[in-house]
C-alpha cells in the first residue's frame, strides 16, 4: 500500500535511545526507523535473530552510508515467554532508556494457545509479557525520564471491559482475544504514570494492513478494496501514531494520552477517543491488579 501521509516533523533525537519491540516489520520497523532518522540510537526486539538481522539493516540502509553503524542493535525478545522478558531485561542491563515503545504483537490465531508460563498466548505476548519487561526496565526508564508507549486497537473499543477472566479459560475466540489484549494495553498506559512515575501514551495504528492481519483471500480482498476507496493505511502511514506518542509530540494531542488517526481508519495524527472502560477507576484498578498477577509483578511500582 502506498503511503499517503507527509513524513513526521521529529525534533533532534540525538543522545537518546529506544527501544522498539516487535520491531522486525510493519508497525515496529517504522518506528525504529523514524526514530534513528531522527537521531536515537535505536534497538529493536527480535524472537528470530536472522530477522532481527535483517531488520537492523534496513534501518541502517534508511540512515545513509555509515551513518548508522553503531546506531541500531537487536534483542532478543519472545515477549510471550517470560524468561525471554527477563533475559531481556538482564541484558539491557544498566543504561537509561528514553523511549520504550511496547508494540509486539499477535493476533488470536485459529485455536487457543497457552503458553509455557500458564497463559493464553495472546494477552501474553500483546500485554503480560510487556507489562513484565517495563516493570524490569523501571529503573532505566527513571535514569532517563523516559517515556511508555503502548500499542492499541481499535477493536479495543469491543472488548468485555470485565477484568475477570483475563486469559479467557471460557468463552475463547480470537477476536475476543486480540480485542481484550488491546484494551489490556491502553489500561497499563493509562495506570502506569500514577503507578509507576513513568511517563507513558497509547497509540492506535487505525486500519493498518501489515503481518499481523494474515495473508488469506478475504484479507486480500480488503487490501484491494482500501486501495481503491482509501480507506486503510500503510504501516509508515499507521506508525505516525506511535512515533508521536513515543516523542510526545504535544502539538498532535499528545496531551490527550491516547493517539491515532484523526479519520478514525486513517488519516493525520491528532487525539483519538479511548474505550468507555478507561474512565471507569474501578475497572482500571481491577485490571490493574489482574494483568499484574498474571504477570508475576507487584501492583505497587512506587
Amino acid at each position: 500500500m502506498t503511503d499517503r501521509l507527509p513524513p513526521l516533523a521529529l525534533p533532534d533525537l540525538t543522545g537518546r535511545t529506544a527501544l522498539v519491540t516487535g520491531g522486525t516489520s510493519g508497525l515496529g520497523l517504522e518506528t525504529a526507523t523514524a526514530l534513528a532518522r531522527a537521531g536515537a540510537h535505536v534497538t529493536l526486539t527480535a524472537r528470530d535473530a536472522q530477522r532481527g538481522a535483517d531488520a537492523a539493516g534496513v534501518v541502517r540502509a534508511a540512515l545513509g552510508p555509515g551513518a548508522g553503524a553503531g546506531r541500531v542493535e537487536v534483542l532478543d525478545l519472545d515477549t510471550s515467554r517470560f524468561a525471554s522478558v527477563d533475559g531481556a531485561v538482564a541484558a539491557w542491563g544498566t543504561r537509561g532508556l528514553d523511549m520504550l515503545v511496547l508494540n509486539a504483537g499477535r493476533n488470536g490465531g485459529r485455536v487457543r494457545h497457552q503458553t509455557a508460563d500458564g497463559h493464553e498466548r495472546t494477552m501474553a505476548t500483546n500485554a503480560l509479557g510487556h507489562l513484565r519487561l517495563t516493570h524490569g526496565l523501571l529503573p532505566a526508564l527513571r535514569a532517563a525520564g523516559g517515556r511508555v508507549t503502548t500499542v492499541g486497537s481499535l477493536l479495543a473499543h469491543r472488548a468485555d471491559p470485565s477484568a475477570s477472566d483475563v486469559c479467557l479459560e471460557r468463552g475463547w475466540t480470537p477476536a475476543r482475544a486480540y480485542a481484550r489484549s488491546k484494551l489490556a494495553c491502553l489500561m497499563i498506559a493509562r495506570e502506569l504514570p500514577g503507578r509507576a512515575g513513568a511517563a507513558a501514551m497509547a497509540a492506535h495504528p487505525g486500519w493498518t494492513f501489515t503481518k499481523i492481519l494474515g495473508t488469506g483471500r478475504l484479507m486480500t480482498a480488503t487490501v484491494d478494496l482500501s486501495r481503491r476507496t482509501r480507506v486503510g493505511q500503510s504501516p509508515a502511514d499507521g506508525a505516525q501514531a506511535i512515533i508521536a506518542a513515543a516523542v510526545g509530540l504535544s502539538a498532535l494531542g499528545g496531551g490527550s494520552g491516547y493517539l491515532g488517526p484523526t479519520g478514525m481508519l486513517a488519516g493525520p495524527v491528532g487525539a483519538a477517543r479511548p474505550p468507555r472502560a478507561l474512565a471507569d477507576p474501578g475497572l482500571r484498578e481491577a485490571w490493574w491488579t489482574a494483568l499484574c498477577e498474571h504477570a508475576g509483578v507487584p501492583t505497587d511500582w512506587r
